[in-house]
């Protein structure tokens, strides 16, 4: 893996769940260190062994950031989306002859009340769709059952 296979990976990763500014930072302090690193000598394949998975670093940082979201900063609050260092375009958005449009990503949290509402209530449904087709089918099973019981029964 080289540099920017790392810090694109990086960047892919944060895009989304922490705003513009504090990707772009998290990206600019890795870019730092390895540049710091290589005029010290080290080689740069032995500093992102060091470094490791940049979706490990990126999870982490997601994780322990008090100001992650799931859905990112507004595209008409964050300034420009482009960086200069990526030349692939940012996942998040999608090329249109009208412009950039912004992709919505979902996330259900079961651990919210309503995710756990949304389950029980998920649950409920489910028991009585079960109860429905039950007393449905119940009935219907004890008429075939007569009918083929009498039918048996004059044949002899």
């Amino acid at each position: 893996m080289t540099k920017h296979e790392f810090l694109d990976i990086l960047n892919t990763q944060l895009a989304g769940q922490l705003s513009s500014s504090d990707t772009a930072s998290h990206v600019a302090y890795y870019r730092d260190y390895i540049d710091t690193e290589i005029k010290n000598g080290r080689k740069e394949s032995d500093i992102l062994d060091d470094l490791g998975d940049p979706r490990l670093i990126a999870r982490t940082i997601i994780d322990t950031s008090p100001t992650s979201s799931i859905y990112g900063d507004s595209p008409e609050y964050s300034g420009s989306s482009e960086n200069r260092y990526f030349t692939e375009p940012d996942p998040l958005y999608s090329d249109s002859d009208s412009g950039r449009f912004r992709k919505h990503r979902y996330h259900l949290d079961l651990t919210t009340w309503y995710g756990k509402l949304l389950v029980i209530i998920l649950a409920v449904v489910v028991i009585l769709l079960l109860f429905i087709l039950m007393g449905i089918l119940i009935p219907v099973a004890v008429i075939v059952f007569l009918i083929a019981f009498l039918i048996s029964r004059f044949r002899r």
